[in-house]
């Protein structure tokens, strides 16, 4: 895999860009409140973009109580619709495959975002926008806690609004991912960092529920790949109004069903202490 990166900061030179990929890439449409070449303002819809809430899933194959877990996320998805960027994450004791599994959904990326959250002390267990809420002892938080918290980050505003587009050569199966970040708020001169993973939905395989193995079992949001570095690359201290934009150039593995692959990306600051390493904002997309 390699990974190309590029900043562009003239104006014109990205409303070329917006203009192609408006008509051949899916994308989150970026919005952006500058003023052009010629004295106008250029406005769009990332300077409206509502705060998108990270919840990432940790589960695995042989956890009987993960099936009611993607549930509750699937209930919450049709509910908030692209607000909630779901991340399934197959790490511990629980992910290792049965012989019937077909695939291994563990990845190198997902147990290191695990061993920098910390494990789940119990399942369904997933993690927030990064945050250690009132009352909770670390970032981990149980199914009955997810609703309320998610609720409670929705009505926050973005610090960073993102647009994310892509463009996939079925040929080839050369990935091209464009992440647009514009300060909305900034970070107050903090460090902050962009993550992009590669998810896979539809997938089919065995699963451990109530009623024992199931071999139709419907996984979504899996991990497969981190894009970048799976804790993120550094955006350095983001301020109020500054454009950049992240490039990537990957090639999809023939593993993969690359009709049901996703994009979820998301910055976030990585302080070492439990409160610091909160999602400033999070988006997903479908690759086409």
């Amino acid at each position: 895999m390699t990974f190309v990166k590029t900043r562009q900061f003239p104006l014109g030179l990205i409303l070329c860009a917006l203009v192609f990929l408006l008509a051949s890439c899916e994308e989150i449409p970026p919005t952006l409140n500058l003023v052009a070449e010629g004295g106008g303002p250029v406005t769009s819809e990332l300077a409206d973009q509502p705060k998108g809430v990270l919840i990432e899933e940790f589960t695995g194959v042989r956890c009987v109580n993960c099936p009611a877990g993607a549930e509750a996320i699937a209930q919450f998805k049709v509910l908030y619709g692209k607000q909630l960027v779901p991340v399934a994450l197959h790490t511990g004791f629980f992910a290792r495959p049965y012989a019937e599994n077909r695939i291994d959904f563990r990845t190198a990326d997902a147990d290191a975002i695990e061993v920098y959250l910390g494990e789940p002390q119990g399942y369904p267990s997933a993690v927030i926008d990064r945050l250690v809420y009132e009352g909770e002892t670390g970032l981990q938080v149980t199914r009955n806690s997810w609703a309320g918290y998610i609720g409670a980050r929705l009505a926050e505003e973005p610090r960073i609004a993102l647009g994310l587009t892509t463009a996939y050569d079925t040929l080839s199966r050369q990935l091209t991912v464009d992440v647009e970040m514009l300060g909305r708020l900034g970070t107050d001169g903090r460090e902050a960092f962009l993550t992009v993973l590669l998810l896979e939905n539809d997938i089919v395989d065995y699963q451990l529920t109530p009623e024992g193995k199931q071999a139709d079992y419907v996984h979504e949001h899996a991990l497969r790949e981190a894009i970048t570095p799976p804790l993120g690359e550094s955006i350095g201290a983001f301020a109020a109004s500054q454009l950049d934009t992240m490039s990537y150039s990957v090639s999809v593995s023939p593993d993969y069903n690359a009709e049901h692959l996703e994009l979820a990306a998301y910055v976030h600051y990585a302080d070492l202490d439990e409160g610091g390493r909160e999602v400033l904002q999070a988006v997903s997309v479908a690759v086409e």
